[in-house]
């Protein structure tokens, strides 16, 4: 590892042994050595702890067949080099964090971790954060493996002699702690888009599955790029004491070329203007020139993007992308209404060739078990209109086997044209040629913000289709924002996403860590990757502990008898208490008729608030202090400074570029006027000795009587010390910094001590009050063991596992008729839009509003309790309740058609779907804990909803899980007319 990155273990070992052998021989330690300290100790300052078992792999790979003499599994082309080094380091038995472009190859290690589990007997799972990326594996894999299984909710396929099975990571964690045998068979777990862990809602699974696994196990992790990858692996590496490799490649097979779409305007004709090629080449001349083209025709009003991307713009564009062969292109669009809005638009004046006989025998195989109302519903009409023409659209919303039915028809060139939102980005291998962003602004939920580096390279890396384009094509199509020059090189250039935990502690979990015993509840939660910080604090303190007590041993002799050191450090302590009383003297000369220093520019030395002292110049004079800019490893900061603080007052006063003041500049300072003040700054340190204090009187008559004194006693001492034997004596010089090294470390140890006791103590109370509640409620014994209620609960995965199992013990499921528990169980598994529902809540009859006030009266005994412990939660978190769907899936239970559940729900038929499928598992859930606790009426109430729920639309299989001539094209169906679509076909928008 480079020194840049960390202290590594070569650089330690070779400190450490070289002040030991001075320590054995007793000699002293040498001037490079003693620099050495100082370095050692200023990355520990720096927070830069090692690497003990986080490595990156920088070899080239050139004896690998030498290596790897006998590899698991055959390939028909020759592997890259990141893929040869993640094989190696697979066959030694050592975890493999892999990080590359999409369409790369990291499915090829994958693979390979798969056969190496075969050789052994053993068995891999493969887990991704999406079901539609779950349900393709499934089909790739059984092309290669044939034994495959799948389980994610929504289907279950498993068999004993299955080489590999495909889950979600949220059923591995459900394996984990109650499936051991199952556990016990398996290898290798391969977490796809790993850089999840980042997601708010989901990412703490992922945390809490690596925590889990057994050490049995090794782990093979694929991301798009991250910024900290080293950490992340890092943790892995200490929390299962084992080795972790990090493989990371640029490499992209097809590179990636950026344009601006600019359309006609007058006399200057459509054209793409390429502003980014490669990697990091951004091309600020090309793109500004887009840019001042364009933005002036921008209005403030939103409402003009209906002109701007009207039928006749996206036509235009189409148009132009189709004649200079950039087809097939997806549309990344951040909304599944503007989705649709876009592709009928498209629709209303283009058709492109398509094969009618595939699109309407795909439609037949999936709707061949349908009742006819659900085989008209309204989406699946349109969406088959909009294929018939060559154009596709991709969102949550829709049915799950439309999706597929349009991935499949994509991945086959049937599709000239897609619009999707950015899950299609998400690990399914779907490239175009051109990637187009008619915005690169969206609304996360919270906020319109514009897309960050990582979203945007992850959208665009779907550009460029491997073995057919010579460079895949990243075009923006702006409607009515456009970034700014700056920030388009940031969105397209910027640092990737770091990874950063969103764990933390559910009730669910606990009670899982409870039942299985093994290490504490403070440890396993300590094990987090959200305590990383705590993980390198406990190393840096090992690091600095190890460093002090070499330096005890390196007190360096002085053979001049000469040269008294105590002297010398009597007379440096009274010039630095000289020089407090000549500061304070000039911030008060103001009121003696003195100048006044507080001025713009003024250089300064002052004490920060971590005491580390710092040159910095005002740039605010205040009534008690100054605001000062300084910097700290090169980061410019801002910060009040009061007059106390102030150490040194210089009279030297810096002017920013022209002449200004910095006050002016400062905040909008570019990077070289930063670095300008920066160097004058390190300048102006080290010159400080011949450096004049500021002279707040112009003439000695004009100097009060104290402040002539002090000056005068200043002088003199200097004198006095540079005289001194001592002063220029190597030895005290040496034990100066010696003994300021010790001050150091015994500072940072103590800091170190304090935050992590104080951090343990945090983490100990929320783990005890979290635990008085699991007791309160009697899912807890005082014995800390589960009981009756507790283990229930335990099994309720897919919920809020407290609050069912309270209406569950209370009686209420068995007073309830089997549609009103169907609302029920939606509440806590249904997903809406951003979307507000309150207004569909409004319209909800009596009895639906009764069965919410019900489940939000449990929901709020357990966060009343939690307030009364002073117990700080989030209810957003912990208690996750959508009602919008409630009065939908009770007329789902009665047998009612699905479009009058679309009527009554106002949502997606995809979010509707989904839904019910998920039910379907809280139903298993349900009828599993009525078995434990013996209530036969509530487990055939409960199976019989299973029933009602498993029909129809929402019984179709997937098209994936199919035979698989069926994805590729090759059904034998009866014949079709060939349909003619004319291109005026009423499509409303």
């Amino acid at each position: 590892m480079s020194e840049n990155i960390c202290l590594t273990l070569k650089e330690r070992n070779k400190l450490k042994n070289a002040l030991q052998n001075k320590v054995v021989k007793g000699e002293q330690i040498t001037g490079k050595e003693q620099t050495e300290i100082e370095k050692y100790i200023e990355k520990l300052q720096q927070n830069k702890g090692e690497y003990k078992y986080a490595f990156e792999e920088t070899s080239d790979m050139k004896n690998f067949n030498e290596s790897v003499p006998d590899m698991k599994r055959k390939y028909d082309f020759e592997l890259d080099t990141f893929q040869k080094q993640a094989i190696y380091h697979m066959e030694l038995g050592e975890h493999v964090f892999v990080i590359a472009h999409t369409s790369a190859g990291k499915t090829a290690t994958a693979e390979y971790a798969i056969s190496i589990a075969k050789s052994k007997g053993m068995k891999a799972i493969y887990t991704s954060p999406i079901k539609a990326l779950s349900n393709q594996k499934y089909y790739d894999f059984r092309k290669i493996f044939g034994k495959v299984g799948i389980m994610t909710g929504d289907v279950v396929i498993q068999g004993e002699d299955d080489l590999v099975t495909i889950m979600t990571t949220e059923i591995l964690r459900s394996k984990l702690y109650q499936d051991s045998k199952f556990i016990e068979q398996v290898d290798w777990v391969i977490f796809d888009e790993v850089h999840y862990v980042n997601d708010e809602e989901r990412g703490v699974v992922w945390e809490e599955v690596i925590m889990s696994l057994p050490k049995h196990v090794k782990m093979l992790m694929l991301s798009a790029t991250v910024e900290n990858a080293i950490n992340f692996a890092e943790w892995i590496g200490r929390t299962k004491d084992q080795r972790v490799c990090l493989v990371k490649t640029l490499y992209r097979p097809v590179p990636l070329e950026h344009y601006v779409f600019c359309k006609k305007k007058e006399e200057l004709p459509s054209k793409l203007i390429l502003f980014k090629k490669g990697e990091n080449t951004f091309l600020l001349n090309n793109y500004t020139e887009a840019y001042q083209r364009i933005v002036p025709k921008f209005s403030k009003n939103r409402r003009v993007k209906d002109q701007l991307h009207g039928v006749n713009s996206i036509e235009e564009l189409i148009n132009y992308l189709e004649h200079d062969t950039k087809l097939p292109a997806v549309f990344f669009i951040f909304s599944r209404k503007l989705v649709m809005d876009y592709a009928k638009k498209l629709a209303k004046a283009t058709k492109f060739d398509t094969n009618p006989y595939k699109i309407n025998s795909l439609f037949k195989e999936m709707t061949e078990g349908l009742v006819e109302t659900e085989k008209n519903l309204p989406q699946i009409s349109e969406v088959k209109t909009l294929l018939m023409r060559g154009i596709g659209v991709h969102h949550a919303g829709l049915i799950p086997f439309l999706k597929e039915i349009v991935e499949v028809l994509f991945s086959q060139g049937d599709i000239k044209v897609l619009f999707a939102t950015e899950t299609f980005a998400m690990g399914v291998n779907m490239p175009a040629k051109s990637v187009i962003f008619p915005s690169v602004e969206k609304f996360d939920g919270k906020e319109n913000r514009f897309l960050l580096p990582g979203e945007y390279t992850q959208m665009a890396g779907r550009a460029g289709r491997r073995g057919k384009d010579a460079a895949g094509n990243v075009i923006i199509f702006p409607n009515q924002v456009l970034p700014s020059p700056k920030q388009m090189q940031e969105i397209s250039c910027g640092a990737p996403a770091k990874m950063i935990s969103q764990f933390y502690i559910t009730y669910w979990m606990m009670l899982n860590w409870v039942c299985f015993g093994g290490d504490s509840l403070t440890q396993q939660m300590m094990k987090s990757y959200s305590k990383i910080d705590l993980f390198e604090m406990a190393q840096r303190n090992n690091l600095a502990e190890e460093a002090r007590k070499l330096l005890q041993h390196t007190t360096t002799i002085c053979e001049n008898p000469e040269c008294d050191h105590d002297a010398l450090n009597l007379i440096k302590k009274e010039v630095k208490d000289i020089k407090k009383e000549i500061t304070r003297e000039i911030i008060e000369a103001k009121f003696k008729g003195g100048n006044n220093f507080n001025i713009n520019g003024r250089v300064i030395k002052f004490r920060a608030g971590n005491e580390k002292r710092y040159f910095g110049v005002i740039i605010e004079p205040l009534d008690n202090g100054s605001m000062v800019y300084y910097f700290d490893e090169k980061k410019g900061i801002n910060e009040f400074i009061l007059f106390s603080d102030m150490i040194a007052i210089y009279q030297k006063q810096f002017k920013a570029k022209g002449g200004n003041n910095y006050s002016e500049a400062i905040l909008e300072i570019e990077n070289n006027q930063r670095q300008a003040l920066y160097d004058r700054l390190v300048g102006f340190k080290k010159n400080r000795g011949k450096e004049p204090f500021f002279q707040p009187y112009q003439s000695e008559k004009k100097r009060p009587k104290e402040y002539s004194s002090l000056i005068q006693q200043y002088n003199e001492n200097i004198k006095i010390m540079k005289a001194m034997p001592a002063y220029s004596c190597v030895a005290y010089k040496y034990g100066e910094k010696e003994d300021k090294a010790q001050r150091q470390l015994e500072k940072m140890i103590d800091e170190i001590t304090g935050k992590y006791k104080m951090n343990k103590e945090r983490v100990d109370r929320e783990l005890n009050l979290r635990l008085e509640v699991l007791k309160h409620f009697n899912f807890v014994d005082e014995h800390n063991l589960l009981t009756l209620k507790g283990k229930v609960a335990k099994e309720m995965v897919s919920s809020d596992g407290m609050i069912l199992t309270n209406m569950m013990f209370d009686g209420v499921l068995n007073r309830l008729e089997i549609h009103e528990m169907a609302a029920i169980f939606s509440v806590f598994v249904f997903e809406p839009s951003n979307e507000s529902q309150e207004e569909l809540i409004d319209h909800f009859s009596y009895q639906t509003k009764s069965l919410m006030s019900l489940v939000d009266q449990y929901a709020m005994e357990i966060v009343d309790y939690e307030d009364s412990l002073n117990l700080e939660y989030n209810i957003e978190k912990y208690v996750k309740l959508n009602f919008g769907l409630m009065e939908g899936v009770a007329l789902w239970a009665l047998r009612k058609p699905f479009n009058e559940v679309i009527d009554s729900s106002a949502t997606t038929e995809g979010l509707i779907v989904r839904c019910v499928l998920r039910m379907e598992q809280v139903c298993e859930e349900v009828i599993k804990a009525a078995q434990i606790i013996g209530n036969e009426e509530l487990l055939n109430k409960t199976t019989q909803l299973l029933g009602l729920l498993k029909r129809d639309i929402i019984n179709v299989k997937s098209l994936y899980l199919r035979d698989t001539a069926v994805v590729e094209g090759k059904t034998h169906v009866e014949s079709f007319k060939t349909i003619n679509v004319d291109t005026n076909d009423d499509l409303e928008v």
